[in-house]
This record gives structure tokens, C-alpha cells and sequence, in this order.
């Protein structure tokens, strides 16, 4: 109880003082200035008088919005609008609701004048002392009750009015949806006549449709048994008259591509000859000099000889003259060898293998493999080989110089890293069987492949 004299007792040295700077005050009449003209440089939100009927006009957050931005010319933050919010929920006056916005501490330095606010908002600061304030509350009512009952006569007219407005306009906008209702239900049973005769359309369309295709079907079915006949008759003669043509023109096309080819390297033997003499002197020195070919070579031959023990063609690509004597004297009738000691086929490996029919080769042996590979990818290598050979026919790799080699390291060419696992993993994609390392005593690496 103690705590609640001391603060009556402040709040009457407020309202003491408050009246004490009243009487102070002029008693004369002010004259009003005339109006100043607005200086357009002025902020748009310098403090100005306001009134508490004017701040205390609008309701709820209209309310707390425009207090915040009359008074502390901001928009409210959320905990302080969320207090202020509160109080409004809990029963407090507008008049307090300034007051706690006017008198803070932001309120001051901002400095708003609102006419005749401290002693309402001290009053209403009074009503919250216990007892005290709940008589003075009291008794401000029964004061206030004649100005209150004309308030509420004039909030029923109000609104009286406008429920009458609000009923008028909800008349107004459900006449408006039924004639829209009206006219939509009026557009949609158009819409399903249509839908309606459209349907009876398509079912005569369909109708007729049906009877065509019966109609196609059964001739389709007269046509396809006619067809059945013909092909019963002669089908196995046209397929093989079809087979007997594109094996000419396979051949003919086969034929013509040799020729070219063969056209072409005659045409240029002259021009190659000078090279192709220096190139097979130069390899008989090299190849002569190297004491251990002749061993590699009979392994070699050995080895192939032992595999197409029944004898045939073998097809030499560029491995030198050496190498076809080898295979010579074990009866094996060798192919590609010119009178200089170099291959025939110096720049086309792939003419020598097109001159050689389908399964024509016992063996195909190419000792100088990187030279082939330079001219002739070994893609397309394996397939001419799968061709020419025959059935169980033998192919023979060797990475070793031969006088390709030596021809093309004298041209500026060569250079070629002879990996053997590579190109037996590549031989078995290709389709050879059995293939195998055959390399020679001293270390010199080759391969055998065996044909499907």
C-alpha cells in the first residue's frame, strides 16, 4: 500500500505542476500568424501539431500505424508494436496508447505536440492505481454516460446504415452471379447440343469407316494370298538369281579396284624406282649385318610351316627376300617378292591382300609390321585377313625391322612402339582363335593367329 501512495502521490505533483504552468500562461488571446508559405526544401515529416481526434480516428493496427508514424515518425517495430497491440487488446484507451508513444523516451526527443494529451494520458495512468483508480474510472463513466448514450444512438444509426448498404450491395452482386449463372448454364446447353449433334456425326462417320474397312481388309486379304502364291512359285529362283547378281557385282567391283590400284602403281613405278633401288641396297647392307635375323627367321618359319603342315599359298607383306627364301625352301609357295629384293606392294599393302580370293591363303605373314600398319589400319588388316584366309589359315605378326622400315626411316618416316599384348588383345576382338606369343631366341617379339 505503501507503493501505491507514493506513486498517487506523483501522479497529483504531475497534474499540480501541469496546472501551475497553465495558470502561468498568457491569459490574453493569441493571434494566429498568417500562414507561412511551405518551403519546399522542409522534410515531409517535421513535427506539427496534432490532435487527439485525430490520431484517435482510426482502430486497431490503422490505429498503431498511424500513432507511430504521427508521433515518432516511423513505421512501428515489431516487440513495440506488438505491446502496444496487447494493451489495445486489453482494455486501454487510445489516449494511453499516445501517451506511452508521446512520453518514451523517442517520443520526447522527437518532440510532437499533441494539445491537451498529458493530462488525459495522466488520468488514464491514475485509472491503473488499485481502489483509486478504479473510483475515478468510476466516476469519469457516470460523468461521460449522457455523451456515451448519444454515442451509441448514433453507432446503431450507423450502423443500421450500413447493414442496409451491405444488404443492398449483396443483393446487387448475387442478382449480378445469377444472370452470369443464367447465362453460362444458357451457353453450356448450346455447347452440349452441339456435342450432341457432333457425336451423332461421328457415329455415321465411323459407321461408314467401318464398312470401308471391311471392304479393304477383305481385298488385302485376296491380294496378300496371290502374293503367297507368287512367292511359293518363284521365290527361291528370284532370291537365287539375286544371290548369283551381287556376287558378280562384288566381284566386278573387287576386279576394279585391283586394277585401279595395279593402274596406279604402274604408273608410278618409274617415278619410285631411283628410291626403291637405294631402299633395297640400303636394307640387304642393314638386314645382312644383323647375325642373329637368320635364327629369328627359321624360328619363325618353323613355326608357321608346322602349323599349315598340309601346304598353300602364303602371302608375304614387306618382310624382305630373306624372309620368302626362308619360306620357299620348305615348299611353301610364296607370294610378294620383287626382283630388288623389296615387296611389290611397297605403298599398298591392301592391293596385295585384294588381289588374293576368299579363302585362297594357307598363311599371311607380315614380319615388318609397323610399316604395314602405316599404310594399312589394322581394323581394316584383320578383316582383308579374315577374307583371304582360309578356314584354320595361319597369321604370323613380327615386330621387326624389314625393308619397309628402312625405306620409310630414309623417307622421313617411321617411329612406332610395338606393344604385342595390344595386338593380341585386338586379333581376338577381330575373331582369331589360338592366338599366341611366338616370340624369337632373343627376345624379338611375334604372334600367331589362327583363322576361325
Amino acid at each position: 500500500m505503501h507503493t501505491d501512495d507514493t506513486y498517487l502521490a506523483r501522479i497529483k505533483d504531475e497534474i499540480r505542476a501541469e496546472a501551475d504552468a497553465a495558470r502561468g500562461r498568457s491569459p490574453l488571446p493569441r493571434r494566429e500568424a498568417p500562414p507561412a508559405a511551405p518551403d519546399p526544401t522542409a522534410a515531409a515529416d517535421s513535427p506539427r501539431v496534432r490532435t487527439i481526434p485525430e490520431l484517435s480516428a482510426a482502430h486497431h493496427l490503422d490505429f498503431l500505424h498511424g500513432a507511430f508514424r504521427a508521433i515518432l515518425k516511423r513505421p512501428p517495430d515489431g516487440p513495440g508494436e506488438l505491446v502496444q497491440l496487447r494493451l489495445l487488446a486489453a482494455g486501454a484507451s487510445k489516449v494511453e496508447i499516445l501517451g506511452n508513444l508521446r512520453y518514451s523516451p523517442e517520443g520526447r526527443e522527437v518532440g510532437v505536440e499533441i494539445p491537451g494529451l498529458r493530462p488525459r494520458y495522466l488520468l488514464t495512468k491514475l485509472f491503473r492505481v488499485p481502489v483509486i483508480g478504479y473510483l475515478a474510472e468510476w466516476l469519469l463513466a457516470l460523468a461521460g454516460l449522457p455523451k456515451l448514450m448519444h454515442h451509441l444512438r448514433a453507432s446503431d444509426t450507423y450502423n443500421a446504415a450500413r447493414a442496409r448498404d451491405t444488404a443492398a450491395a449483396i443483393d446487387a452482386r448475387f442478382a449480378d452471379h445469377t444472370r452470369d449463372i443464367a447465362e453460362h448454364q444458357k451457353l453450356i446447353e448450346e455447347q452440349l447440343d452441339r456435342l450432341n449433334r457432333g457425336s451423332d456425326d461421328l457415329r455415321r462417320v465411323q459407321t461408314e469407316l467401318a464398312g470401308f474397312v471391311e471392304v479393304a481388309q477383305r481385298r488385302f486379304a485376296a491380294l496378300d494370298g496371290a502374293l503367297d502364291a507368287v512367292r511359293d512359285l518363284s521365290g527361291s529362283r528370284i532370291q537365287t538369281q539375286i544371290d548369283e547378281l551381287r556376287h558378280h557385282v562384288l566381284s566386278m567391283n573387287h576386279w576394279l579396284t585391283s586394277l585401279r590400284r595395279s593402274v596406279a602403281a604402274l604408273e608410278d613405278a618409274d617415278a619410285q624406282q631411283p628410291a626403291r633401288t637405294l631402299a633395297a641396297a640400303v636394307a640387304e647392307r642393314r638386314l645382312g649385318g644383323d647375325p642373329l635375323r637368320p635364327l629369328r627367321l627359321a624360328a619363325w618359319r618353323d613355326a608357321l610351316a608346322a602349323e599349315i603342315a598340309g601346304g598353300g599359298r602364303v602371302l608375304d607383306l614387306g618382310s624382305g627376300a630373306d624372309w620368302q627364301a626362308a619360306l620357299a625352301a620348305r615348299n611353301l609357295a610364296v607370294d610378294g617378292a620383287d626382283a630388288g629384293g623389296l615387296p611389290s606392294f611397297l605403298d599398298d599393302p591392301a592391293t596385295a591382300l585384294a588381289r588374293s580370293g576368299d579363302g585362297e591363303l594357307a598363311a599371311l605373314s607380315l614380319l615388318d609390321a609397323a610399316a604395314v600398319l602405316r599404310r594399312l589400319p589394322a581394323a581394316e588388316l584383320f578383316a582383308a585377313a579374315q577374307r583371304a584366309l582360309r578356314s584354320g589359315g595361319m597369321l604370323l605378326i613380327a615386330f621387326t625391322d624389314g625393308p619397309v622400315s628402312i625405306a620409310d626411316r630414309l623417307d622421313g618416316r617411321g617411329g612406332f612402339d610395338a606393344d604385342p599384348a595390344l595386338f593380341a588383345q585386338a586379333l581376338e576382338a577381330a575373331g582369331f582363335a589360338e592366338v599366341r606369343r611366338c616370340d624369337a631366341a632373343d627376345g624379338s617379339p611375334a604372334l600367331l593367329a589362327r583363322r576361325r
